[in-house]
C-alpha cells in the first residue's frame, strides 16, 4: 500500500498458433509514482474491466513476436521526415558520422525478440565502450578550446564541460517525469551527482595513488569554495523539499536556473579577480 501498487489479472489473449485456439492468462503490476495517480487509476478501473472482473488488454493479439525495425522503429540513420525543419535535417548531416557508428557498432534492442538477454549484453557493453570513447573526445575537446581561448581549466570544467556531462542525465530525468515519475528524475540527478563524486573522482584518484603515489597537483583553495557551494545547494534543496511536503513546483526550476547562473557568475568572476 506504501508503494501505491496493485496486481491485477488480464483477460485471456488467445493465440491461433497452428490453428488452435488457447486463453493465454496474465497478470499485470501497476506502479504509480504517488498517490494521486494511484487514485485516478482506481477510480477509473471499473470502466476497463470485462463481465468477469479482468482487465483487457490493449493488445488481443500474442506479444511472443519478433518486431522489424521497418515496421515499428525508426532507424537512427534514416533521413529526417518530411516534416522535420531545416534544424533537424543540418543536425541529421552533421551528426551522421556518428549515428552511423553508433547504428552498425550497437545491437538495436528494440527490434530483437527475446534470446536470454544476449541482445541486451551486447549492446551495454557496446554502450559502455562509447561513453568511454566519447568521454576521451570531450576531454580533448574541453582542453583544445581551453588553449585555444586562453581560459583557465577550471572555468572550462565548470561551463563547457559541467553541462556536456549533465546533458544525458538532463533528457533522461525531463523523459522519466513526462511519465509521471517525478521521483525517478529527482533521483537520477542526485543519484549522478553521487556516482560522480564518489567513483568518478575516487576511483582515478585511488588509482594513481596506489601506481604513482601521493597527487599534490590540486591546489587546496580551488575546490574549498566549490565544494562548500555544493554542500550548501543540497541541504537547501532537501529544506525546500520537507517545507514544500516533497513536492516541486514549476517556480521552484526558476529559483534553481538563477542559482546556476549566479553560480557560474561567482565561478568564472572568481577565476580573473
Amino acid at each position: 500500500p506504501n508503494r501505491h501498487g496493485f496486481a491485477a489479472d488480464l483477460a485471456p489473449v488467445y493465440a491461433d498458433g497452428d490453428g488452435r485456439a488457447e486463453p493465454e492468462a496474465e497478470r499485470a503490476f501497476f506502479l504509480a509514482p504517488n498517490k494521486e495517480v494511484f487514485d485516478a487509476v482506481v477510480a477509473r478501473a471499473p470502466s476497463f474491466v470485462d463481465a468477469d472482473g479482468a482487465v483487457v488488454a490493449l493488445r488481443r493479439t500474442p506479444t511472443n513476436t519478433t518486431h522489424h525495425a521497418d515496421d515499428e522503429e525508426p532507424s537512427l540513420i534514416a533521413w529526417p521526415g518530411k516534416h522535420a525543419g531545416a534544424g533537424a535535417v543540418a543536425a541529421h548531416v552533421v551528426l551522421f558520422p556518428i549515428k552511423f557508428l553508433l547504428h552498425h557498432t550497437i545491437v538495436d534492442v528494440r527490434t530483437y525478440a527475446k534470446s536470454g538477454g544476449s541482445e541486451a549484453a551486447a549492446a551495454r557493453a557496446a554502450c559502455v565502450g562509447w561513453l568511454v570513447v566519447l568521454s576521451l573526445a570531450m576531454c580533448w575537446c574541453c582542453e583544445t578550446l581551453g588553449d585555444m581561448s586562453g581560459l583557465p581549466d577550471s572555468v572550462i570544467g565548470l561551463t563547457f564541460s559541467a553541462v556536456g556531462t549533465s546533458l544525458p542525465n538532463l533528457f533522461a530525468s525531463i523523459a522519466v517525469a513526462r511519465r509521471g515519475l517525478g521521483n525517478m528524475a529527482v533521483s537520477n540527478a542526485l543519484g549522478s551527482n553521487t556516482f560522480n563524486i564518489l567513483i568518478g573522482l575516487g576511483l582515478p584518484w585511488l588509482l594513481y595513488t596506489w601506481i604513482v603515489g601521493p597527487y599534490h597537483a590540486l591546489p587546496a583553495g580551488d575546490i574549498v569554495g566549490p565544494v562548500m557551494v555544493l554542500v550548501a545547494t543540497l541541504i537547501g534543496f532537501l529544506a525546500l523539499l520537507a517545507f514544500t511536503g516533497f513536492k516541486l513546483y514549476k517556480a521552484h526550476g526558476y529559483v534553481f536556473v538563477a542559482l546556476y547562473v549566479a553560480f557560474l557568475g561567482w565561478a568564472v568572476g572568481k577565476e580573473y579577480s
